[in-house]
């Protein structure tokens, strides 16, 4: 069956099994659901659904919304509070968003950390 879930898991820098850790998984399964030899299991589609804040429509390819109502409404207010921080960053140069993107992801995981402690 036909997903995005590999596009979705490169946009995080991921690899199979990073993304298996994550949701429970093995890499074969996420390799044979990237490949569409296998459909996941209900409980981990949704789990993979979660994990990627998307729809399971979007997953799976049967929708281009990405985002439910009530989560869209929740992003609008975000780019709403936080827009001056995204026209900021629009303005940098691609090596710096990636250095940006790489920072907040060190942050995101020492704060991980600290809060499993």
């Amino acid at each position: 069956m036909k997903n995005r879930v590999k596009e979705l898991r490169d946009g995080k820098h991921l690899t199979q099994i990073g993304l298996a850790l994550k949701v429970g998984s093995t890499q074969q399964t996420i390799s044979k659901i990237e490949r569409g030899s296998s459909v996941p299991k209900l409980d981990l589609a949704l789990t993979l659904a979660d994990y990627f804040n998307v729809t399971l429509e979007y997953l799976f390819c049967l929708s281009n919304k990405k985002h439910k109502l009530e989560h869209q409404i929740e992003i609008d207010k975000t780019i709403e509070e936080y827009y001056d921080f995204f026209v900021e960053y629009q303005n940098l140069n691609n090596e710096n968003k990636v250095t940006l993107n790489l920072i907040m992801r060190r942050l995101l995981d020492v704060q991980s950390n600290e809060e499993a402690k």
